[in-house]
């Protein structure tokens, strides 16, 4: 394997589903901040990780990627008129991002008429 830093958990976990186990290696990859706790880290690092541990961790990431492909569709289709322009309206709302509005764009269509009251919403 190519010595690299890694620049997120994420990265650091697909590092060890590929292969890597050794934990001196897997500290050396650290940056910023934890380049100072080496030692902790290979002592962190050192443990049982095999193929069967990781067949799991291996499945999450996955799950987690369609999820995100899932997202990111669903965020296209939203940016079609005219439901770009009821999520621009939920974002006004206070303490609404825009990741919050997509959603409810999603389970509503945008078309908040069918809701009787705010209540009925909720």
């Amino acid at each position: 394997m190519v010595l690299v830093t890694l620049r997120s958990d994420r990265s650091y976990l697909l590092y060890i589903l590929e292969g890597e186990r050794g934990p001196d290696v897997l500290a050396k990859l650290c940056r910023r901040r934890l380049r100072s706790k080496i030692p902790k880290l290979t002592e962190a690092l050192t443990g049982r990780f095999n193929e069967h541990r990781g067949y799991p961790a291996r499945l999450h990431l996955n799950l987690i990627e369609q999820h995100s492909a899932g997202i990111e569709e669903l965020t296209c289709r939203i940016e079609v008129v005219p439901f770009r322009q009821e999520r621009d309206l939920i974002v006004a709302i206070a303490g609404i991002r825009t990741s919050v509005a997509d959603v409810i764009v999603t389970e509503t269509g945008g078309d908040m008429s069918q809701f009787p009251t705010a209540g009925h919403l909720a």
